[in-house]
């Protein structure tokens, strides 16, 4: 009538059991530390289920990161394993952890594992610390690793509690930095840029265009809320990417982003960008909820709007007789006019 642990016996708490000693099977033997932890977690009812192999001792070495860790045993279960050695307490690796894990290279990947699987995490998740890293698995994400400064950037903001849930992705080496997805965006790391997210209407769009690799380039900054009408933005090397429900997500870089800089972002006249810029023969265009502002070489960068604009475009914008226009809208006493290449357009009240 007595339990296992009662008829094997834990032996010693603080050390695995002797590997001098030959045993008559799998439970004599998975005793000690290991042992322990075994009937901790359950015994052969637990994720590990049952011990297949005596304890396994393995040499000192270094993961894939150059991180070196001590010699110590593991010993085998059905569903996973148990790791001891001098420098911490036994912990087990099980289920999809270990899966994912074993598929990194186990010791020589991300490392020794320093505690045992924490169950319980937001939507039935769990994660386990390893040496080189750490690994969150969930049924909807399943098993990703997150290190280094991306691990960092999520910590901050607030693990799989914060808006970015749980890694879908393990980190994705590009030309100049890395990035990984997650459930509500992805985070982007470069040296030059550091670690910056990317989510919703603005990710759509960044992605739409090639992300990293467009002339977007990475994130420099995170994205800024609380804009006019509930807006956001987001600043990358290349440009910025503006987003309203009312126009969506559009970019704008160069002279017709220091245009409507000017002219008080979408706080200004021109309120928020309605289309990306639009390349002509001779420049380039780009519309916004209040006007449109051409740009070309000869004339420089300037915007039209209202009733001048409704008349130029019965003209035919750029490509019709007028050209681009040649400076900025003028009030007079019976209206308004604007300067193009080749003539003026006069709006009367």
């Amino acid at each position: 009538g007595e339990s296992t642990a009662q008829v094997h016996g834990i032996l010693d708490v603080l050390r695995p059991v002797s590997t001098s000693v030959v045993y008559r099977s799998t439970l004599d033997c998975t005793q000690g530390a290991i042992g322990q932890l075994w009937q901790q977690l359950g015994a052969g009812t637990s994720k590990l289920g049952m011990p297949t192999t005596c304890e396994i001792s393995y040499a000192a070495g270094s993961d894939k990161y150059g991180d070196g860790y001590p010699a110590g045993v593991y010993q085998n279960f059905e569903h996973g394993r148990i790791y001891w050695d001098s420098a911490h307490r036994a912990r087990a690796v099980y289920g999809a952890m270990a899966n994912k894990w074993a598929s990194l290279g186990r010791l020589k990947g991300l490392g020794i594992p320093l505690q045992s699987e924490k169950d319980g995490l937001k939507r039935g998740g769990a994660a386990q610390v390893f040496q080189g890293g750490q690994i969150h698995w969930s049924s909807a994400s399943q098993a990703h690793v997150t290190k280094g400064a991306i691990q960092s950037y999520w910590a901050s903001q607030g693990w799989e509690n914060g808006w970015l849930g749980y890694p879908t992705s393990d980190e994705i080496s590009v030309k100049g930095g890395v990035y990984q997805t997650f459930q509500g965006g992805t985070v982007w790391w470069s040296g030059k840029t550091r670690t910056h997210a990317v989510r919703g209407g603005i990710l759509a769009k960044y992605s739409k265009l090639g992300s990293q690799a467009s002339v977007l380039g990475f994130p420099v900054k995170d994205e800024k809320d609380g804009l006019k009408r509930g807006g956001a933005a987001q600043v990358f090397q290349g440009g910025q990417i503006h987003w309203s429900s009312a126009s969506q997500a559009h970019v704008t870089k160069g002279a017709i982003q220091s245009y409507w800089a000017s002219q008080g972002w979408e706080n200004g006249w021109l309120g928020y960008p309605t289309s990306d810029e639009i390349s002509v023969k001779g420049g380039v265009y780009q519309t916004f909820q209040g006007g449109t502002v051409w740009w070309s070489s000869r004339t420089g960068v300037h915007g039209v709007r209202g009733g001048i604009l409704a008349r130029y475009a019965r003209q035919g914008y750029q490509k019709g007789r007028l050209g681009f226009p040649a400076g900025e809208e003028r009030t007079t006493s019976f209206g308004a006019e604007q300067r193009f290449q080749k003539g003026t357009i006069r709006w009367y009240r």
